[in-house]
């Protein structure tokens, strides 16, 4: 399931000059292509800020100012990244990915349990998110009128763009969980076969320890790879998140623009949506690289486990798959400056349940102020 549907993802995500094939990054058409659309991004995106919401800005306090700035800028460079990368400065890095994906596309568990199709893990999230982007633009149009779709349509596209290469990225990582299961199913499988010692068990161990030894050799080197390709772009997705939602607890958290009773009922719901959308594919992403370690533990477990049935000439080749583990644990990145792991979650957590406390707060000295 995983590598079909990364396969039906990519596929969409060519359109977007993100997700090129890897036999076409090289192609002339490619890079003309990818050129364009990132142009066409950057022009709209300028016209959208320095034209129309120029006017707005004037108004802002100086923290929301470098807030909002600092959203901008930061998404911009998340485009230029994510569109020029793969067909430019990291192209080779990239096709040898997608190279080692394709190679090694059947060495998963994932289809042996297969019962959603494939495709409804994509249409299910992009469903989700033009629903809500559907209502948010609601809200939105109601308040400023056609005024919304000149200042923020270039916003809602680009928060889509960083929505879907989240979701990219969550599925190929899915991939990296389903390739440890399986590592942890023939260890398994080994250890059953120690335990009943059939005939065939020494013939089989040198063979099986060997494939082994060769799938969390090419697990380490993908996952490089994907750091060295990916890295920066999870850096750029989580200053955004993060930013977007210091920015938007503003207005949560104040009427700041004089809206009417119900209009700031729709503008709290709509920005929350909004958050929701940012921070959820970066708090998927982070779960799951800290899956995929623990998948890794579960592995030196097994190989421990299974070194307590082994004969004394076994276990010495045992050791040494111990020991080319714990040289090839895997390890995520966000460009090298952190790890993505789960106390990155547990801040933000933190993070929600102080804001959780300030909200409810608020709530309490509206209900007194209407009392009173």
């Amino acid at each position: 399931m995983n590598f079909r549907l990364l396969r039906l993802i990519m596929l969409f995500g060519e359109i977007f000059a993100i997700t090129p094939r890897r036999n076409k990054v090289k192609k002339i058409r490619t890079k003309i292509y990818s050129i364009c659309v990132i142009t066409a991004l950057m022009v709209a995106s300028t016209i959208s800020v320095l034209y129309y919401r120029q006017p707005l800005y004037v108004n802002f306090s100086p923290i929301k100012l470098v807030l909002t700035i600092s959203m901008v800028l930061i998404v911009n460079i998340f485009n230029c990244y994510t569109v020029l990368a793969p067909v430019y400065f990291k192209r080779r890095q990239y096709c040898f990915l997608i190279r080692m994906l394709e190679q090694n596309d059947n060495v998963t568990l994932d289809d042996l349990c297969e019962k959603i199709p494939f495709y409804a893990g994509f249409v299910a999230p992009n469903v989700i998110y033009w629903g809500i982007t559907v209502y948010v633009s609601y809200v939105w149009t109601d308040i400023l009128g056609f005024e919304y779709y000149e200042q923020y349509f270039v916003e809602v596209i680009q928060l889509y763009f960083q929505f879907y290469y989240s979701y990219f990225l969550c599925m190929f990582v899915k991939v990296f969980v389903g390739k440890y299961k399986y590592v942890n199913f023939l260890l398994s499988e080994q250890i059953l076969y120690m335990q009943m010692r059939r005939p065939t068990t020494l013939e089989r161990f040198p063979i099986s320890m060997r494939r082994i030894e060769n799938l969390v050799c090419f697990l380490k080197e993908m996952n490089v790879a994907f750091n060295d390709v990916f890295g920066w772009p999870i850096i750029l997705i989580i200053l955004y998140s993060s930013i977007l939602l210091l920015n938007y607890l503003d207005d949560i958290f104040k009427n700041s623009f004089g809206y009417s009773k119900n209009q700031y009922v729709g503008v709290i719901i709509s920005n929350i949506s909004v958050v929701f959308l940012a921070n959820i594919g970066t708090i998927a992403l982070i779960l799951l690289c800290d899956l995929v370690l623990d998948e890794a533990k579960t592995t030196t477990l097994l190989a421990y486990k299974l070194r307590q049935y082994a004969l004394l000439v076994e276990k010495q080749e045992i050791s040494d798959f111990i020991t080319l583990m714990s040289d090839n644990f895997p390890q995520f990145t966000a460009a090298g400056f952190f790890s993505l792991e789960c106390w990155l979650v547990e801040k933000m957590a933190a993070l929600w349940r102080a804001v959780k406390s300030v909200i409810v707060g608020l709530v309490l000295c509206v209900r007194e102020k209407a009392l009173v």
